[in-house]
């Protein structure tokens, strides 16, 4: 069996609204990681920029290849130049060394008119200016099966992503 690697970076990651581990074939996680890129808050769910500026934290998991095409359907992937999303295989910095991982980039026209993230980290952000603990940053520590037994938001226009 062929295994792939994503980088997750919004509500994909664990914990959040579409929390990967929750997905079939369930991932694995290698560990947590970052990208050179910007992060956009596009309300809901944020979209990353590849190579700008700074850098992206997330969350790496090898997937079996079925995996993909469930994350290519909560992301909407659709040929062409019009998709909110695109696909592409970059070198992700994990484990003090780096790992070839897809990444569902945002297309820069859906998402360079929305306010940067400055932190680089969705969860981070999303945990506000309190800094109220959050348990995904907890990840390492306590990896194991997700406590939620639903699927993926599919909520429509607007749905939660990454």
């Amino acid at each position: 069996m062929t295994v792939r690697h994503v980088f997750v970076y919004g509500t994909l990651r664990q914990g959040q609204s579409n929390d990967i581990n929750r997905l079939h074939p369930r991932p694995v996680f290698v560990g947590m990681g970052q990208v050179m890129g910007v992060l956009h808050n596009l309300g809901a769910y944020p979209g990353l920029l590849l190579g700008q500026g700074g850098w992206v934290s997330g969350e790496v998991y090898a997937m079996d290849p079925a995996l993909e095409a469930v994350l290519d359907g909560i992301e909407d992937i659709r040929p062409g130049s019009e998709s909110e999303y695109f696909k592409r295989q970059v070198m992700i910095e994990v484990n003090a060394g780096a790992l070839s991982c897809l990444v569902y980039e945002i297309n820069p026209r859906y998402g360079q008119q929305h306010p940067l993230i400055p932190s680089g980290d969705w969860v981070k952000a999303q945990r506000g200016p309190s800094g109220a603990h959050d348990e995904s940053s907890d990840i390492s520590a306590k990896y194991g099966p997700s406590s939620c037994d639903g699927g993926p938001d599919r909520t429509g226009p607007g749905k939660q992503r990454r």
